[in-house]
């Protein structure tokens, strides 16, 4: 299988949102906060690639972690509830 690959230049709001794998209101939403510059030729507006992975660069690096890492499980007939002495 090949990579697709790497758009370069300006994209659309749809591509730059799915270049980011998000959806466009999500991505219109970071273009309104201003963490995603837009570049506007004439009454054409465009996202440059290189904005996208400045972007990208930007989020913290976390490691992946369970959400449900802090849940207890109970089994059947057990109490939630736990007493503290």
């Amino acid at each position: 299988m090949t990579k697709p690959a790497k758009p370069v230049g300006l994209l659309s709001c749809e591509d730059a949102a799915a270049y980011l794998s998000i959806g466009e209101r999500t991505f219109q939403r970071l273009v309104a906060d201003g963490k995603i510059k837009r570049r506007r030729i004439g009454a054409i507006v465009r996202y440059s690639v290189a904005d996208l992975d400045a972007y990208i660069e930007s989020l913290p690096d976390e490691p992946g972690r369970n959400p449900f890492a802090d849940l207890r499980v109970v089994s059947r007939g057990q109490s939630q509830s736990r007493s503290v002495s």
